[in-house]
This record gives C-alpha cells, sequence and structure tokens, in this order.
C-alpha cells in the first residue's frame, strides 16, 4: 500500500506533506523506497527527480492554499468597500478618506451658509445660492436685487433640540429655506419699503413652495419647531407677533400688544427666547406665550409640554421634548402616536448615525457626569425607557454613531462609547477653539487639532475609528473656522471662502 512522507519532530513548522500519483491516478511510492531500491551510484539522481518533483507538487498545494487565502482577503475586501459605500450615503458621512486632503474647488461664501436639501446654501445680501457639494457649482439661485444688504433674514426649518448648537446643530439637514425679505416701493424712492414678505423655498431645487405677507417693520425671527415667528414694529409702535407654518405658510396666531409707542421707531432692544416664550425687552417689556400668542403676565415662564419640538428616532417613532423650568424632560412615542415613556433629561438623536443599535436611546443628563461639569451621557431602552449603562467618560455630546460606537464631542476631547453597554473605548484630545463635527467615513474619524508650530492654524488628525489610533494628519486651509461633510464632500469655510476637499 502506498505510504504518504512521515513528518518528524525536525521537520520545518508549515512544511507541506507530498503525496504521488501515477498516472492512472493510484498513489505512487514513496520517494524515500525508491530511492532505497536504486544502485548506490543513482540514488542522489533519483532523489533529486524525485524530490524536484514533490517540491513542484507542493508548489501547487501551496499556491492553492495561498490562493484560497487570497481570495478570502478579497471577498472579504469586497464587503469593506461595500460596507463603506453604504456609510457614504448617510447625511455627515464621506466615501473613504485616505488623505492628505486637497481642494478640489473654492467659492466666495456669502453672509452666512446653511446646508439643506444636501447642499450648501449661500446667503448673500441680496439673495440665496444654493452649492453643488462635489463640484462648487452653483445648483440654483434666489435674488432679490431690489433689497437693501441688511434687509435679508434666512433660514431652514432643521430641527434643533437642546444642545444640538454644541453638535453643530447650524448645520442639520432642512427640506426648507426661508427668507424674510424687505423690497423698495416699486416707482419711489428707495427709502420707502414694501410691506415684508416671507419666502419659503424647496431646499433642493429652490422654487418656491409659499409665501405670505407680514404687516410692520420686522424686528426679530425664530424658527420655534417647524413654524416661524415674526416680530414686527407696527406704524402705531406696537409689537405685533406672528407664527406660521413653514412649509404650509399656514398661520397658527397673532399678537399684537395694546399699547402705542411700545416699541420705538428707533429702539435697539433686547429679546430673549426660550422656545416657550417670547420676551421683548424695551422701553416696555412684553412676554408672549408661543404655543398660543397669549400674554404672559410678569414674564413668567409657563412649564409643560414643548410639542412642536420633536426629532424622528432611528428605530422608529419620535422624540418630544418639554422644559419644566430646571431641566428637559423627553417623550417617546411609538410610530402611531402611543407614549412609550417620558424620562428627565433629553433623548437625544444623534446627528450623523447609521441607525445602528436602534434598541438603545442617548440620553443627556444633568449631575450624572463624572465631572459634574456638563452633561452626562446615559443609554435606555427605547421601549421601557429603562436605564441600561451610564458612560463614565468626560460630558460630551453624542454626534456621531456608526457600527454600534457612538463618538462623544465634549470641551476639549473625543470620546468613543460602545453603545450596547457604555464601555469607554478610546480618547483623543482635540481643539478647544475648533468645535465641529467629527467626520467620518466609518473607518477613520477626522477630529479638529491645532498645528502644532503654534501659528493657531487648524489641521486635522484623522484617527482610527476602533482604535483611536492616529493615522494621519493634514493642514486645512488657512483660517478655516469649520469643517463639515455635505452631500459626500468635505466643506471647510475659512474667513473668506467655502472650499471642498477631496
Amino acid at each position: 500500500m502506498p505510504r504518504r512522507p512521515r513528518a518528524g519532530p525536525g521537520d520545518r513548522d508549515g512544511a507541506v506533506d507530498v503525496v504521488l500519483v501515477e498516472a492512472d491516478g493510484s498513489m505512487g511510492p514513496d520517494p524515500a523506497d525508491v530511492a532505497g531500491s536504486l544502485p548506490p551510484g543513482e540514488r542522489g539522481r533519483s532523489s533529486a527527480r524525485h524530490g524536484g518533483r514533490g517540491r513542484a507538487r507542493g508548489l501547487v498545494v501551496l499556491s492553492v492554499v495561498v490562493a484560497l487565502v487570497v481570495g478570502a482577503g478579497w471577498v472579504q475586501d469586497r464587503a469593506e468597500q461595500g460596507r463603506l459605500a453604504a456609510l457614504a450615503q448617510v447625511p455627515g458621512l464621506v466615501p473613504p478618506l485616505e488623505g492628505p486632503l486637497e481642494e478640489v474647488w473654492r467659492t466666495t461664501p456669502g453672509t452666512w451658509q446653511m446646508i439643506a436639501g444636501g447642499m450648501v446654501v449661500r446667503v448673500d445680501p441680496r439673495g440665496v445660492t444654493a452649492i453643488d457639494p462635489v463640484t462648487g457649482r452653483e445648483r440654483w439661485t434666489r435674488a432679490w436685487p431690489e433689497a437693501q444688504p441688511s434687509d435679508l433674514t434666512c433660514g431652514t426649518d432643521a430641527v434643533e433640540p437642546d444642545g444640538m448648537w454644541r453638535a453643530g446643530g447650524a448645520l442639520l439637514e432642512a427640506d426648507h429655506v426661508w427668507c424674510v425679505v424687505l423690497t423698495p416701493e416699486p416707482g419711489v424712492e428707495a427709502a420707502v419699503l414694501a410691506p415684508p414678505v416671507v419666502v419659503v423655498l424647496d431646499a433642493l431645487t429652490g422654487e418656491q413652495v409659499t409665501s405670505w405677507d407680514l404687516e410692520g417693520t420686522p424686528v426679530l425671527s425664530q424658527k420655534v419647531g417647524q413654524d416661524l415667528v415674526v416680530g414686527l414694529r407696527t406704524e402705531q409702535g406696537r409689537l405685533r407677533v406672528v407664527r406660521h407654518d413653514i412649509a404650509t405658510g399656514e398661520r397658527r396666531w397673532e399678537f399684537v400688544s395694546d399699547q402705542d409707542g411700545a416699541i420705538g421707531e428707533h429702539e435697539s432692544a433686547g429679546w430673549s427666547f426660550d422656545g416657550i416664550t417670547l420676551v421683548w425687552s424695551g422701553s416696555t417689556e412684553i412676554a408672549v406665550d408661543l404655543t398660543d400668542g397669549s400674554v404672559v403676565e410678569g414674564g413668567e415662564v409657563p412649564s409643560g409640554l414643548w410639542p412642536e419640538e420633536s426629532a424622528d428616532l432611528p428605530g422608529g417613532g419620535v422624540v418630544e421634548w418639554s422644559f419644566g423650568g430646571e431641566t428637559f424632560r423627553s417623550r417617546v412615542l411609538d410610530l402611531d402616536g402611543q407614549l412609550l415613556f417620558e424620562i428627565d433629561g433629553t433623548v437625544f438623536p444623534v446627528p450623523v448615525t447609521d441607525g445602528s443599535v436602534p434598541e438603545i436611546l442617548l440620553v443627556l443628563q444633568w449631575g450624572v457626569s463624572p465631572t459634574g461639569e456638563g452633561p452626562g451621557v446615559t443609554g435606555v431602552d427605547s421601549a421601557t425607557g429603562e436605564q441600561v449603562w451610564v458612560s463614565p467618560v468626560v460630558p460630551g455630546y453624542p454626534v456621531v454613531q456608526i457600527d454600534g460606537l457612538v463618538l462623544l464631542r465634549g470641551e476639549s476631547s473625543v470620546d468613543a462609547v460602545d453603545v450596547t453597554d457604555g464601555t469607554g473605548l478610546w480618547t483623543v484630545p482635540t481643539s478647544p477653539t475648533s468645535f465641529w463635527l467629527p467626520v467620518s467615513d466609518g473607518r477613520t474619524v477626522l477630529l479638529p487639532a491645532l498645528a502644532e508650530d503654534g501659528t493657531g492654524d487648524r489641521v486635522v488628525a484623522a484617527v482610527d475609528l476602533r482604535t483611536g489610533q492616529e493615522r494621519w494628519r493634514t493642514d486645512l486651509p488657512k483660517r478655516t473656522q469649520m469643517l463639515t461633510a455635505v452631500g459626500g464632500r468635505l466643506i471647510a469655510l475659512t474667513a473668506g471662502d467655502l472650499v471642498g476637499l477631496g
């Protein structure tokens, strides 16, 4: 019976057994036996010949093994490429980052920028322009050439819960852009203004969705939930406040103060706004309940539900926020609008998320952080509100969540936490003067840092999402104030330009 070569204890690790196979498919003799039956002069040559054949066959087998390993790696690489490509479609994430970053396009910014319809919306003194984030080209423009430079105020209908501004709330995705526009009366001198108008544009196309006229001179404008609240001074010097649904233009209510001269013609007064009450602090203090437009006597802020400020949750359902005078309270509803639970703190929908681990909601709660200096982060069951874990890391705001890992942005660091159990995975110090959202491709995350040369210029440190180890670092355009991701493109806002990076 044919035998296989036997590996002895002195053989090299990883040696491949060789089996000789005859032409008819049967196993051939052991090369050692063949060599031993030959005359002494032929043994070396025969052994060499058979050894060469054995090594060749061994190399064939080894090649097959290597091919299998390489093939498995190729399949794994393809799977990873597919994962990264899918993540790149998530708003706020980008395609794979290799670095260093290079400038792709540059354009002049406006008075301020917003993100809406997957584009950068630039507000100029006399108009609004949407810029394609990939090419830097203008997608649409809505202009009011006759408007005065200071007579155009715009915003979006993005939802911003408590603290969201610290996580880049101004860059949240929006469906509509609204503008309060003042223009001169046709045919008369520019000093005489026509009645102001609110114009609502579709963020994707720039087409007008709705509009409504205003009576008086605008003195303030503020988004409340999905509505727009505008304060105006009437000809008699009274305060008029109106609230409209941004998407439809439907008027919710109107308030007009009962005293002439409450607002002087050139009065420069302040006003405060907490989402529930608007307080005008001029020669006469006027407080208006934003729920129904009624007067709030003595300027006292009422407590109670804040139903107009809400957001969708990744696993389905809605969260609504209320304010009780000292802390926020959240109500979580299912898809049918049925109350699941209420909880102290702000149930915080992560601004940039792939929707992973929907069974755990993140809640910001004051007084539970290790340092007591900011809101602690807890994880609660999305169906019951039961607390699952309390994060032991430095307080911060959830900003990016990928594959069950959430990044918490603190004052001077970013912490990675496992969403399932709250375990801290890594901490990376960041520039305290650069408070923008970390940007990720699902494998690497870009964190703001300061150049080591002491110039104060911003740089970007690219760290591994899983380990926090720095992979590379790159310079940003001079005087960069903010870095964000729009439509799969990195956008830098500098003191004088908008710059697309790739």
